[in-house]
């Protein structure tokens, strides 16, 4: 049960960063993320993190890896609104 609530952690996360991300127009020359993305991404991730963390803590058994999976995707909404423009 824990691998599965740790993949579904990495799912949602992974998911999560992907809507920070804007995509590179063709004119810009950059060699990385700016620093409003590296802030969204990490809040974003943070937020999934405790989400989860928080998650854990309720129910047992399948219902725990639900709560899991549902805390660390509001945690990410929630971090993702707090850090991101």
């Amino acid at each position: 049960m824990k691998k599965l609530s740790i993949l579904t952690i990495a799912v949602l996360a992974t998911l999560v960063l992907s809507a920070c991300m804007s995509p590179r127009s063709s004119g810009r020359s950059s060699n990385g993320p700016s620093q409003s993305q590296v802030g969204c991404a990490s809040s974003t991730v943070l937020g999934a993190v405790v989400g989860g963390l928080v998650g854990s803590q309720i129910g047992g058994g399948r219902g725990k890896t639900v709560a899991t999976g549902v805390g660390a995707a509001g945690g990410a909404l929630a971090g993702r609104s707090a850090g991101c423009e």
